[in-house]
């Protein structure tokens, strides 16, 4: 029972095809939402589960969604170079306490730690920094993240390579603690989401 974490590396057509039918951390706003996009998310997820994952729909991606893939080797270790932190790599994390859902970690600090990791253009980067806050659908993200891997903190870490080069330029760090509040109200849309998906089944 508990957080089962699967052996296949991200990105890969197997991992794609794990996270079939499956609500995920990164969709977690969708749910927590109402009217057509969450509609449109849980038909979507209907079908998956009906036709497995030939069913799925192509991700979409920008320019700038694929760099922050390639970046991320370097924002990881540039978070564990600042934090002296050991971060593991892991795959699709489940939870038999929250059938039909899904998280891919950014990465696994000890047990029940994580880091979030973001690769913005410069000028999304510095509005981080001088709010301090976080958009709501990072925010969704990491509470669902921290109920199916059963998480007591997450270090969200945006990570630019102008990092490197200019004194001026730094990362935004922010560290976010289980707010067990948040986890209850998600906990709850995800068990009215799974009970739509099913009727939608039908």
């Amino acid at each position: 029972m508990g957080v089962n974490y699967s052996s296949t590396p991200q990105g890969t057509e197997d991992w794609k095809c794990e996270r079939s039918g499956l609500i995920t951390a990164s969709n977690a706003s969708k749910i927590m939402g109402t009217g057509q996009t969450r509609d449109t998310y849980l038909y979507q997820l209907a079908a998956e589960r009906l036709g497995g994952p030939d069913a799925m729909e192509q991700n979409f991606s920008t320019d700038w969604m694929r760099r922050g893939n390639e970046l991320e080797p370097q924002a990881r270790a540039a978070f564990e170079f600042e934090k002296v932190l050991a971060v593991d790599e892991v795959g699709l994390a489940t939870n038999d306490d929250y059938p039909g859902c899904g998280a891919s970690l950014d990465g696994l600090i000890g047990t029940d730690m994580a880091v979030e990791i973001k690769c913005p253009k410069p000028g999304t980067l510095q509005r981080y920094r001088n709010t301090g806050k976080l958009p709501g659908n990072y925010r969704d993200q990491i509470t669902f993240q921290m109920l199916i891997c059963d998480l007591e903190a997450v270090h969200f870490w945006a990570w630019h390579p102008a990092c490197l080069t200019s004194e001026k330029f730094q990362p935004f760090h922010l560290y976010i603690e289980r707010d067990p509040k948040a986890c209850k109200a998600m906990a709850e849309k995800i068990r009215e989401a799974n009970a739509k998906i099913e009727e939608y089944m039908q």
